[in-house]
């Protein structure tokens, strides 16, 4: 109580007091009503995504979740649903997206750790070869053990900082022509 950090983009991340047991027992309960928002074929990997990110220091974890399907399926929705288990989270304004550089993608799955990195809008309009390429850095980051550091994020390459482990992030992809569902 008391002390104000300014998060930029990441404002929407919240760290709350203790709860009360009752506030516990109600939070659990609207977790568990967002199974029905859904098929529990993309609910039940999304919720359990979730509390398994919140295992990271512990149990590493070493996927990252792809919603996929048409334009107006609700997939940011969803996302930015679920992302609120972190915090205060708008369809509209979800923390990154895929225009964000290579290297701002890393530190911001760096600097959120434990919690959801959705990168809305993997969008045909914007190079498809460089999305991909962002895609894959991403993904494979966990095989090479290292974070970017301020300088590297800055352009300048020096030293690796070790990774910490966490959810590398929740990916939020539109394609244009796909024929499932979400």
């Amino acid at each position: 109580e008391g002390i104000e950090v300014d998060l930029g983009k990441f404002a929407g991340y919240r760290l709350p007091l203790a709860p009360e047991p009752d506030q516990i027992r109600r939070g659990v309960e609207l977790s568990l009503e967002l199974l029905k928002l859904a098929p529990l074929s993309v609910t039940v990997p999304l919720l359990s995504a979730v509390y398994r990110a919140m295992l990271g220091e512990i149990l590493r974890v070493d996927y990252s979740i792809w919603l996929e399907g048409q334009t107006q399926n609700y997939k940011s929705t969803l996302a930015a649903l679920f992302l609120s288990h972190w915090g205060q989270f708008h369809r509209l304004a979800l923390p990154e997206n895929w225009a964000s550089t290579a290297n701002a993608l890393e530190r911001a799955a760096f600097m959120l750790k434990d919690a959801w990195v959705v990168i809305d809008d993997f969008h045909p309009t914007l190079d498809p070869r460089e999305q991909d390429t962002k895609a894959a850095r991403l993904i494979h980051h966990d095989d090479v053990g290292d974070a970017p550091d301020d300088q590297e994020v800055a352009g300048e390459r020096a030293g690796k900082r070790q990774d910490r482990p966490g959810q590398r992030m929740f990916r939020e992809r539109q394609q244009q022509h796909h024929s499932g569902h979400v």
